[in-house]
């Protein structure tokens, strides 16, 4: 009996063996590390075996067979090196969020590299561990380091995140491109639609850094301010390479961050881009003074046309309802430390979308947002009338572009023609 039960496990080490022999770069460490397409995934000997045949394209079906299935994606099959050794984070973009991630990859004590635009702030935040312009009153964990030095940032960055706003993300990559390690993976933290393009993130960071690498992306409920104060936050990571945001979900992880993760990248990308805009609109409701009950029905009828928009391209339902669709809706619409609500209430109490847009320090990514996902809308969706399946979305975007009042607005939703809640759903 001890033999038999032996010899299940003496095969799958046998055949991993034969496998990392296979490969003359793959090396043995004492806790097993193996690289893969640039990312880098630390096993212990006790699961090594299992991990490296599923990621080589073996699935172990029980303790007597294996089925061998051929991958879709390019990750699996390329070439395999030794990861750098400490693992070491570099954070693109000194604003609020990128505070906020490099506090949260710090905790855990990896070594976090910040990559800011001016000197003064880089000295100022290695001297003082704040930033001298947000969130000015929080303290940053010593082991973040501050530089302008883009070379020297990310030269040895076993993981970049990329925590620029979207409308400047494409001449900021150009910036760096060159200075971006072959195979480094990215997780992204910006939530948006480009104007110029109108693509999501996925569709810039392939366009700026191509396809040889692997991305993620970060979304969820998750002020930045509550993320450095320790406040227990839960987000989620979606990527095509699942063991990259495995690996992401891990090193991020801890008692007051909690990461889950998704093959849903369209999903995260919608909810990320589209609740700004209906926060926009939940803000105008409050600064007109509408009440609890109106605020609602508006949230509550934008997920709809966020869920509308997701499944048209391709997005999963559960995704749309989970954190990074319903859950960064909700904290977004009734969180007071929005900008994109703070820009709504603005605009509901009266002030012109460009008055605001002067006066104001942070990006509320939600503005530019909503004039590029109403022209995507007409580009990529089919159907007669798209202003009714989505009225909400049209509507802020007439708002800030100046041919609508936000009581117009308004108005017009409460006016809509009788007709079924869901009326686009066949059962």
């Amino acid at each position: 009996m001890r033999i038999k039960s032996i010899v299940p496990y003496t095969f799958w080490w046998a055949a991993a063996v034969s496998f990392i022999c296979s490969d003359r770069k793959a090396i043995f460490t004492e806790s097993f590390s193996i690289s893969s397409s640039g990312h880098h995934h630390r096993f212990t000997p006790k699961n090594a075996a299992s991990k490296y045949l599923t990621h080589c394209g073996v699935r172990r079906m029980n303790s007597s067979r294996m089925s061998f299935h051929r991958r879709n994606t390019a990750l699996s099959m390329k070439a395999m090196s030794p990861p750098p050794y400490p693992v070491r984070v570099t954070v693109m973009g000194g604003g609020n969020f990128g505070l906020a991630l490099s506090t949260v990859v710090a905790r855990k004590g990896v070594p976090t590299t910040l990559l800011v635009r001016s000197d003064d702030v880089a000295s100022h935040i290695n001297e003082n561990h704040r930033h001298p312009r947000y969130m000015s009153d929080v303290a940053l964990p010593r082991t973040v380091r501050a530089t302008t030095d883009k070379k020297s940032a990310l030269s040895d960055a076993t993981y970049i995140i990329h925590a620029v706003p979207v409308q400047y993300t494409r001449d900021f990559l150009e910036t760096v491109k060159d200075d971006i390690p072959p195979n480094v993976p990215i997780l992204s933290a910006s939530k948006g639609i480009e104007t110029s393009s109108l693509g999501f993130m996925a569709d810039i960071l392939k366009e700026c850094l191509g396809d040889d690498r692997s991305y993620a992306f970060l979304s969820g409920p998750s002020f930045a301010r509550e993320i450095c104060e320790g406040v227990a936050t839960a987000v989620v990571i979606a990527s095509e390479d699942m063991l990259l945001a495995e690996d992401l979900a891990e090193l991020m992880s801890g008692e007051d961050f909690r990461v889950f993760t998704s093959r849903d990248v369209i999903g995260v990308e919608v909810g990320g881009a589209v609740k700004n805009v209906i926060a926009i609109a939940a803000g105008m409701c409050e600064g007109l003074g509408l009440g609890t009950n109106a605020m609602s029905g508006l949230v509550t009828r934008g997920c709809g046309e966020m869920r509308r928009l997701g499944i048209y391209l391709g997005a999963r339902p559960s995704t749309i309802s989970g954190l990074s669709g319903v859950g960064d809706t909700f904290g977004t619409c009734f969180g007071p430390l929005s900008r994109n609500r703070r820009f709504g209430y603005r605009l509901g109490k009266g002030e012109s979308p460009d008055e605001i847009r002067a006066s104001m320090s942070e990006v509320a990514e939600g503005v530019d947002t909503s004039v590029a996902l109403v022209k995507m809308i007409k580009e990529r969706c089919k159907g007669y009338r798209l202003d009714l399946k989505y009225p909400i979305l049209f509507g802020v975007a007439e708002i800030i572009e100046g041919n609508m009042k936000p009581l117009e607005g308004l108005k017009g939703l409460m006016n809509f023609p009788t007709r079924m809640e869901n009326y686009d759903e066949r059962f």
